[in-house]
């Protein structure tokens, strides 16, 4: 009894604050929904994130409608600013829903939001319950539909085997991308990759670095990537040949009608200053989702594409749909034709639309999207893009994560209900108009043959223990990788280090603790730390004429020093101050510019990997 008093009450209390509070707050604080965002930043294969590779682009959360293994972490536009959001933010978080199931989280909820109905404060009549998907709707008194979701977005921020984050790349602008001011013809491919995954605008651009740089190397490409905001995908996917959405989706009901959605990058977005936002709203092409955590979102509906690119605007263009459920539900969820994503973007003009089937995990998306474009801007089809793809990794992403996927990871896709790749409209759709898919791929794209420093890597690899761990990383500035390799994550551990040198391996030496070291790769700097009885010792190293050399040391025994004695910093030997030596230390090891390498960041040294690498060691270089 005690508790359900206390739930009324509280219920009272959140409907009297935001009756009395409704004044303050004229404009509704929309955003998109809460579907994840860890990095999708999960770890590439190799190194997790963004791959810096250039080709298995790895990571992040499965944007899922949380049916599946969830989304990644929810990224939100910040804190409502309605005051109804922030009563029903804090109903649901609220010690009375902690603890309970989805069905029950739904029924109370239903009920509270009922009763903010009867006080005027939400529309009367638009609340709808759906605990078979854990979602309630609602309508504000400004016609915006909103979600409140209880599915679970587990993120998944390091799910593949290896690496440790996206590599860091010159920002393309967040505008509507320049590339689209190139005409349109048979001697360009203009391509527009619309980036939504994460709250940090630079981590989105990031996570597809590798993507620009492939645009930006390849002759004749016209391309990039771009922010996923509503002003930038009401015009910006027209007048391109291939259209990339990299954002979350999932299903949700809307008119009684379960439709694909899909949410947009709206961090920091005035709706008051988007002129478009309020037609939208009322016709439902912009609808919001909060979830539990406080987080909430734009979503846009089929109407949002069907509004702003009518019947033709998409022009012929390829479009990659890289969100959950872009085709519907395997499982059978009442979709319709009509509302689902992908058969929305066909209606638009598009020629062919790849995408998915169900909740997908971001990192077998990315690996699939980056393999299709090498193939395609190499003048191939679509249809034989995406079974190249598949041939390298998988035609679902379940059995991709229980092969590259790290043990949480796996373990988390054994319940998974596998997402597999779909094609609509013409699979023989290229991005130059010229090629006609007649390029024999096997003759252009891609190189076949193993370099000969990775046959000799692979053989090196050979003569360790299954149990030890691989990576490959550029320390030096040549284009040849190094290969680590760790045998244990034990604190007095280190790893081995080779390079390739004058058609041979070279020994270079041993180092690290834990199994691992630090890399900033590309730029000769290696990081090494070494702790013992409160001192702690940091060598900076560099490969010069294929030994491994210190380039500084850094010392201090501020936690071991004698009882009355001072301290000691040093610098390559020589007594510093405090500051000093914080201050070069601070530099030394920015975190943003160095990856780890070794155990726990690399690859099984199983055949199975060995003989992956030996064949396609471009997909084995982290950073």
């Amino acid at each position: 009894m005690y508790l359900k008093r206390h739930f009324r009450k509280l219920r009272t209390a959140l409907i009297a604050a935001v009756t009395g509070a409704a004044v303050l707050f004229a404009l509704p604080g929309c955003g998109g929904a809460p579907f994840g965002g860890g990095s999708s930043g999960n770890g590439s294969l190799p190194g997790s994130g963004a791959s810096g590779n250039g080709s298995l682009p790895g990571g992040g959360a499965p944007s899922g409608n949380g049916s599946s293994p969830g989304s990644g972490a929810p990224a939100g536009t910040g804190t409502p600013e309605d005051s109804t959001d922030k009563a029903v933010i804090s109903f649901v978080q609220s010690d009375e829903m902690a603890g309970l199931d989805s069905y029950e989280q739904v029924s109370r909820t239903e009920s509270f939001l009922e009763e903010l109905a009867d006080t005027g404060a939400i529309a009367a009549g638009s609340v709808e319950a759906y605990p078979d998907m854990e979602l309630v709707s609602y309508q504000q008194n400004d016609g915006c539909l909103c979600f409140v979701d209880f599915r679970d977005y587990e993120p998944w921020t390091s799910a593949l085997s290896g690496g440790t984050g996206p590599a860091s790349a010159a920002a393309p602008s967040d505008g509507i991308a320049p590339a689209r001011a190139v005409a349109k013809n048979q001697d360009n491919a203009v391509i527009v990759l619309a980036v939504g995954l994460f709250d940090d605008a630079q981590e989105n651009l990031d996570y597809y670095a590798d993507a620009q740089a492939l645009f930006d190397n390849t002759p004749d490409v016209h391309g990039e990537v771009i922010l996923a905001t509503p002003e930038n995908m009401r015009t910006g996917l027209a007048r391109t040949d291939m259209a990339i959405l990299e954002c979350h989706g999932c299903l949700c009901p809307i008119g009684g009608q379960v439709m694909t959605l899909m949410r947009l990058y709206t961090v920091g977005m005035d709706a008051a200053q988007d002129p478009e936002y309020q037609d939208d709203v009322a016709n439902r092409r912009i609808v919001k989702s909060l979830q539990e955590d406080g987080s909430y979102h734009y979503l846009v509906t089929p109407y949002f594409f069907e509004f702003y690119y009518g019947t033709s605007g998409l022009g012929g263009a390829i479009v990659h749909l890289g969100s959950c459920h872009g085709f519907g539900d395997s499982s059978g969820a009442d979709t319709g034709d009509n509302y689902v994503l992908s058969n929305t973007l066909l209606m638009n003009g598009a020629e062919a639309v790849i995408g998915h089937d169900n909740s997908v995990y971001t990192a077998y998306d990315r690996a699939v999207l980056m393999t299709e474009l090498e193939y395609l801007v190499s003048g191939g089809t679509i249809g034989a893009a995406v079974s190249y793809a598949e041939e390298q990794y998988f035609d679902n992403d379940r059995d991709f994560m229980l092969t590259h996927g790290n043990q949480e990871a796996r373990e988390n896709a054994q319940n998974h209900r596998a997402s597999h790749n779909e094609i609509r409209g013409n699979s023989e759709a290229v991005v130059f108009y010229d090629a006609g898919g007649t390029v024999p791929p096997e003759e252009q794209w891609p190189q076949q043959g193993s370099p000969d420093w990775a046959s000799a890597y692979a053989d090196i690899l050979r003569g360790y223990p299954e149990s030890a761990q691989f990576i490959l990383v550029c320390v030096d500035q040549d284009d040849i990788p190094e290969l680590v390799v760790a045998e244990d994550s034990a604190h007095a551990m280190g790893a081995d280090l080779y390079t390739w040198s004058g058609g041979q391996t070279v020994y270079l030496g041993y180092t690290g603790t834990f199994g691992a070291f630090q890399v900033k790769p590309h730029q000769n700097t290696i990081v090494s730390y070494e702790t013992y009885a409160g001192i702690s010792d940091v060598f900076v190293l560099g490969i010069e004429n294929a030994q491994l050399v210190t380039l500084e040391t850094l010392y201090n025994d501020e936690y071991g020093a004698p009882e009355g004695t001072q301290p000691q910093y040093l610098i390559n030997g020589y007594s510093v101050s405090r500051d000093d030596y914080y201050r070069e230390l601070g530099i030394v090891t920015d975190e943003s510019a160095l990856i780890y390498v070794g155990y726990g960041y690399g690859y099984e040294n199983t055949e199975y990997y060995i003989s992956d690498m030996e064949e396609g060691p471009q997909y084995y270089i982290a950073g």
